[in-house]
């Protein structure tokens, strides 16, 4: 699911006023009963996303470029085998800026 994820924010283009791609891509990768589950407080029975998910899609929103350079340097080092903790810090270090002004 996450290289599905990361592929979509790739293949996505870069345009700050669009939807959420990759939001619509993991509500249709995750199962039913974790939507039930995340909506069982709401009355009317609709989704309603958590604070983590709102943030992430300001994110999106916000710095697209960002999560797509964080995203590419992923899947190349994956495809390379060279994926280990702390191999795309730099752009993950950028990736937690975004988070960080996003989330104020």
């Amino acid at each position: 699911m996450i290289r599905k994820i990361a592929t979509t924010i790739i293949d996505a283009p870069i345009n700050p006023t669009s939807t959420s791609q990759t939001s619509t891509i993991f509500a249709k990768t995750t199962t039913k009963n974790q939507f039930s589950r995340l909506s069982s407080d709401d009355p009317t029975g609709i989704y309603q996303p958590n604070q983590t998910t709102k943030i992430f899609t300001r994110m999106e929103q916000q710095c697209p470029e960002v999560l797509k350079e964080y995203a590419q340097c992923v899947i190349e080092k994956q495809n390379n085998g060279v994926l280990v903790k702390g191999a795309c810090e730099e752009s993950f270090e950028r990736v937690m800026d975004c988070f960080r002004r996003v989330r104020r």
